[in-house]
């Protein structure tokens, strides 16, 4: 852990293969007592010249990960509306 501010943000050591990127995820109220969570996955500059295939082939998998995440959250959330929108950084 390299960052643990309850309750908006943490910062994480993340790795890619055997490289340690870093992931920060922040939580900001949103409308109607939604929490807005955002993602951004930094340190892709270390793979050099295939820093772009790498970033793509780990977001294709952030895809898949996200709208589990909304499940989870979601369960026993009477009425609450989730759109599993993803907005990668």
């Amino acid at each position: 852990m390299l960052a643990w501010e309850p309750p908006g943000r943490l910062v994480c050591e993340w790795l890619v293969g055997d490289t340690a990127t870093e992931l920060e995820v922040r939580f900001t109220a949103g409308g109607d007592g939604e929490t807005v969570v955002e993602i951004e996955h930094r340190g892709w500059e270390q793979f050099g010249e295939a820093a772009g295939d790498r970033r793509d082939q780990n977001a294709r998998g952030w895809s898949g990960v996200i709208p589990l995440f909304v499940t989870a959250c979601s369960r026993g959330a009477a009425g609450s509306r989730h759109d599993g929108g993803l907005t990668r950084r």
